[in-house]
């Protein structure tokens, strides 16, 4: 068995009917960049039920008309902006979505099902298909992020009046999501059904996107199928509508031609020899009619043959999926294979990480290194560690974690120390940037009760033992000394409490 040892050591890291339609090819031209999203993971004052924030966006989404601009908010925690301007013919329209001062959310699969229930309600996609699409909303606009002359290149004019160099596009990092966020959201016209339920995946499953994918875990595999299967049925979609509508404008010229026939031929059957001026008159706007179903005609067949050149694609995204599936399969086979090579058994410490965030709170994450090796082993998904509180006691590992504002709460939290991941959190709000001070089997920590700030004790079970009656000032270093802790208050007084009540013993002057 590998020997665990503690060892914190902080880190600073820095003609047709058309209608509008999410344009998912500029949703993809982020290109090659990878992408990563750090979520907050920690204690909460309270846990939104999936039905909740689903309804966020149910909200926003069913008070849109895809045809007229339009402003809709959710008090100062959500909001979007419909911007149309079908008079303009260069850039895209676009929705701007914005994460307002009050908007908790801090994991982005929330944000992502915010944003697929807005488009599910607002353009009538089918939910795996506006998940999908909120997917690469994040990715888009987290590859843009404050880069607002690309935005002001690509969108119209309306779209761009709502962004600003500091607020445009998403952070990768939720902490900085609230009132700091405009997620732009690319519309375009497309053939598509009255419910907006065909969509454009061509760019979604484009080369340069399927490298990002490969980047993650698995090769984001089962999510690649997925997108062949969407591309598919957008096909196949795109295709029947095209096919109808061929048929569509072959009546209508054949209606045409057997109408011009009528008016060059005599009643007997003849062809007449000469026209009335108002015979001349039909025949040429029929001959006009007639040209403009031609054409149309010409444009379908261009789209068919576009589609089987995309058709050519997804056969060679399916062959990509198969040879990256297999080569997991090759590497798994080969971690299995035996060998004589003694790998060294190690040592491992924890590590506690420490991030600065963009607004400026040390929190911290946990990772595990095989210091005989000199490799990371583990990694934690717990990211809300409050610096410098690692604590060991009695065999196990405490710290303070949580966000404070939002739907976080700060805690004291039990750490496993094979899993990195809480144990068990604490019942008491504990103030943010508290540390923690041993005392044989327990320990104190300054808690927030009631507006108050007082000294608390705790034992390894993080069970509230006791707490003080003077509020205390929260940065103070106190003094352990036998039975009693020297603490100072508030007031900027000094005072002796016991060690096992918290109950004042004397008063310093």
């Amino acid at each position: 068995m590998k020997k665990l040892a503690l060892l914190v050591l902080m880190v600073f890291t820095t003609v047709s009917l058309f209608a509008i339609d999410v344009d998912k090819d500029e949703l993809q031209s982020y290109g090659d960049k990878k992408i990563e999203f750090y979520n907050y993971v920690g204690p909460y004052k309270y846990i939104n039920t999936l039905e909740q924030i689903l309804g966020l966006g149910t909200q926003l989404g069913n008070q849109v008309n895809p045809d007229n601009i339009g402003n809709f908010t959710i008090g100062n925690k959500y909001s979007v902006v419909h911007s149309v301007q079908p008079e303009i013919p260069e850039g895209y329209d676009g929705d701007i979505f914005f994460v307002g001062r009050d908007g908790a959310v801090d994991h982005i699969r929330n944000l992502r099902y915010i944003i697929a229930a807005y488009l599910q309600s607002a353009y009538s996609y089918p939910f795996d298909d506006a998940f999908l699409l909120a997917e690469f909303v994040t990715y888009y606009n987290a590859a843009y992020y404050q880069n607002l002359p690309y935005y002001q290149g690509a969108y119209k004019e309306g779209v761009v009046g709502f962004l600003t160099p500091e607020k445009t596009g998403l952070s990768t990092h939720y902490s900085e999501w609230a009132g700091k966020s405009a997620i732009v959201i690319p519309l375009s016209e497309s053939r598509t059904s009255e419910t907006g339920k065909i969509i454009d995946t061509g760019e979604i499953t484009s080369e340069e996107v399927i490298e990002v994918m490969r980047e993650e875990e698995d090769a984001a595999i089962d999510i690649r199928k997925d997108m062949v299967e969407l591309r598919d049925e957008e096909i196949a979609a795109e295709e029947q509508a095209i096919d109808e509508e061929k048929e569509v404008l072959v009546v209508e010229k054949e209606e045409i031609e057997e109408a011009i026939e009528d008016i060059k031929t005599e009643e007997d059957g003849t062809v007449k020899e000469e026209f009335t001026e108002s015979e001349k008159e039909q025949i040429e706007e029929l001959e006009e009619q007639k040209e403009v179903i031609e054409e149309k005609v010409t444009i379908l067949e261009e789209e068919q043959e576009v589609l089987e050149e995309e058709k050519d694609e997804v056969v060679k995204m399916r062959e990509d999926i198969a040879d990256d599936a297999n080569k997991q399969i090759n590497e798994e086979d080969s971690v299995s294979v035996f060998t004589s090579a003694d790998p060294g058994v190690g040592t491992e410490v924890i590590m506690l990480n420490i991030e600065n965030t963009g607004d400026g709170v040390p929190y911290g994450s946990l990772v595990k290194i095989d210091i005989d090796n000199n490799v990371i082993t583990a990694e934690s998904e717990l990211n809300s560690i409050r610096g410098r509180t690692l604590t060991l006691l009695g065999g196990k590992l405490f710290a303070v974690a949580g966000m404070a504002g939002g739907r976080g709460e700060v805690k004291l939290v039990e750490i496993d120390m094979d899993t990195l991941e809480i144990v068990t959190e604490g019942e008491v709000t504990v103030f943010p940037d508290t540390l923690l001070w041993v005392s044989q089997n327990n320990f104190f920590a300054v808690i927030s009760e009631k507006n108050d700030l007082k000294l608390a004790l705790f034992d390894d079970k993080l069970t509230l033992k006791a707490t003080s009656d003077v509020s205390v000032e929260p940065y103070m270093s106190p003094l352990i000394q036998g039975g009693s802790i020297y603490v100072q208050t508030q007031n900027g007084e000094f005072v002796e409490l016991s060690v096992e009540t918290l109950e004042v013993l004397n008063e310093i002057r």
